[in-house]
């Protein structure tokens, strides 16, 4: 009796922690919808420079940084004519310095901040990670930005 009941809280945990997990993301995506009103969603993964694409892939291999992903995914716009993708990460634990290190090494080159060249933009907030995978200086990634800044907080 007791074994069921257990059964029974540990699958309620993993199915009700996963519906909690991608209800995150799908806040996310659905600020940036209420903000584009031009925009196109599509399920294709753009990526402005090859890493990224990799890091989605493979982050699981940068657990001992990171921590342990909980979720991830991604979301891909066509929007006032220029392509991108939010992409999404929840960690098991809070992204710290030596974390933020790979990032910026990983997705930037070593660079502090998105360039011309490594144009991603990373958007951090305890343990969440999300890239804006939008072309350079666009007024597209700005925006995007500077909403999911504001919206992380509220996690």
């Amino acid at each position: 009796m007791i074994y069921k009941r257990l059964v029974s809280f540990i699958i309620f945990f993993a199915v009700f922690s996963n519906y909690a997990q991608t209800n995150k993301f799908e806040s996310l995506i659905n600020s940036v919808k209420r903000e584009f009103t031009d925009y196109v969603a599509v399920d294709t993964f753009y990526y402005q420079q090859f890493r990224t694409k990799i890091f989605y892939e493979s982050v699981e291999s940068y657990d001992m940084l990171l921590g342990n992903v909980l979720s991830k995914d991604f979301q891909s716009f066509l929007v006032g004519g220029v392509s991108g993708s939010v992409i999404f990460f929840e960690f098991d634990k809070e992204i710290d310095e030596g974390g933020k290190g790979l990032l910026n090494s990983f997705l930037w080159g070593g660079g502090n901040q998105a360039s011309a060249l490594w144009p991603d933009e990373l958007v951090i907030y305890k343990n969440y990670l999300v890239i804006i995978s939008f072309p350079y200086q666009s007024e597209q990634a700005a925006k995007l930005k500077e909403l999911l800044t504001s919206e992380l907080s509220l996690f």
